[in-house]
């Protein structure tokens, strides 16, 4: 029950004034950086702290360059920093010592990481892996290269709409996407790997591949009304998924951008087709 209070007006004439408004600042987010040394590999593993982080990992010759971005109103700080730097190759005096996995977990936030010309090539089970978590959080991949696999994973399973983007990524394993549920768009061309595997969760998703050159691709769209647009690709195997409700399949491309596989033979639950 809520309690009643008396007011008694007062008699005193008021006295009208400006009160100056309080100063907002944004919480700028911190990523940590662990680095995990075994014999001659070196794990490297950022973490977010739950605000909207944005982190960018460049490797310029055999040095990471960890960057913090301006992201979610405030610039995203590395181990309390503006950038970090981290060899991928060194001699330790009795060995050399070279990048071997590189895993990142931002958690919660709308977060954003962008990864740049990185070369996972010093051993064949290499593995980058990009935990985003909950929130609107966006990837980037340019330029990448991994021995073994590639795992993406919103990992949270609720919604967020992610936008992932990718180009010019040679995996020799598998690229793996689950991005969850939510309004999500996944844009991939120039890739090549041995499996491409992606989970668009529930919602009106968007999944447009380009140039993607694999032996496996499987495409899950699940339930929402998804468009899955799919040109200049060739696969050995492969199953499209639409899932329920009212889903678009578009194959149409001719010339250089006709596909190398029968796309409509391996599709299923598309409600239309353009082919």
């Amino acid at each position: 029950m809520m309690k009643r209070h008396n007011h008694r007006r007062s008699v005193r004439p008021r006295r009208l004034g400006v009160q100056p408004l309080e100063s907002r600042k944004l919480m700028a987010g911190d990523v940590a950086v662990d680095v995990d040394i075994s014999g001659s590999r070196m794990d490297v593993e950022l973490t977010g702290d739950g605000l909207s982080n944005g982190v960018e990992v460049r490797q310029i010759g055999d040095y990471l360059h960890i960057n913090g971005l301006n992201h979610g109103g405030a610039a995203t700080t590395i181990e309390g920093q503006a950038s970090y730097v981290l060899a991928t190759k060194f001699y330790t005096g009795s060995q050399w010592v070279s990048l071997d996995d590189l895993r990142i977990e931002l958690n919660g936030g709308d977060d954003h990481v962008l990864i740049r010309d990185v070369r996972m090539n010093a051993f064949t089970h290499s593995d980058l892996e990009i935990r985003t978590g909950r929130g609107n959080d966006r990837i980037t991949m340019m330029d990448v290269t991994v021995l073994n696999d590639i795992d993406l994973d919103d990992d949270a399973w609720q919604d967020g709409n992610d936008y992932w983007w990718m180009r010019n990524i040679d995996v020799g394993g598998k690229l793996e996407a689950d991005m969850g549920d939510g309004f999500d768009t996944f844009v991939a061309s120039y890739l090549d790997a041995d499996h491409l595997d992606v989970n668009s969760g529930r919602h009106n998703d968007y999944v447009s591949l380009f140039g993607i050159d694999v032996d496996e691709l499987d495409v899950q769209l699940s339930s929402g009304n998804d468009r899955l647009r799919i040109d200049a690709s060739d696969a050995v195997f492969a199953d499209l998924d639409g899932g329920a409700d009212d889903d678009v399949l578009d194959v149409n491309g001719t010339g250089f951008y006709a596909n190398g596989f029968n796309a409509v033979a391996a599709s299923d639950n598309f409600e239309t087709i353009y082919s």
